[in-house]
């Protein structure tokens, strides 16, 4: 069987709607920051891998258990 798509804003939260904040704070995924050789900080969004949900933010496909950073 297919996990179901949730479609998301890729923002860290919004007033308009869900977002990879809102999964967030439902305990389904986590953000991290991670310090690069750069001293930036690149934004590592990893969806649990009990997720029963594949997360479509408009740029990408996270299906449970993996990560997608966002370089700053």
């Amino acid at each position: 069987m297919a996990l179901p798509v949730r479609k998301v804003f890729a923002a860290s939260w919004s007033a308009a709607g869900d977002s990879m904040g809102t999964l967030v704070d439902e305990g389904i995924m986590t953000k991290e920051y991670d310090y690069t050789y750069r001293n930036t900080r690149d934004i590592v969004w990893t969806l649990h891998t009990d997720a029963d949900v594949i997360v479509d933010n408009g740029h990408e496909r996270i299906h449970p258990g993996q990560s997608v950073r966002w370089e700053k």
